[in-house]
């Protein structure tokens, strides 16, 4: 039986793979070393792969933003 859950994924795997897509260009053309070996780091530490993990935010200044992470938890689902 295919849940409501399971249906509303599989309608936004494209829109997400598309969303990825774009950000790992800006990634890509933004970020540096530093980026891709902490995002590399998560993926290895947390058991995931690119397919799972929507988006991962480095900035770190004190009193303003902290890094963070949007990622797909398939596992318990």
């Amino acid at each position: 039986m295919t849940t409501l859950f399971d249906k509303t994924m599989s309608a936004m795997q494209p829109l997400i793979l598309r969303c990825k897509t774009l950000l790992m260009q800006c990634r890509d053309a933004q970020g540096g070393l530093y980026e891709q070996l902490n995002y590399e780091a998560i993926k290895e530490q947390a058991g995931m792969d690119d397919s799972q993990l929507v988006y991962v935010s480095f900035s770190n200044e004190a009193l303003a933003h902290l890094p963070y992470m949007v990622a797909l938890d398939e596992t318990s689902r």
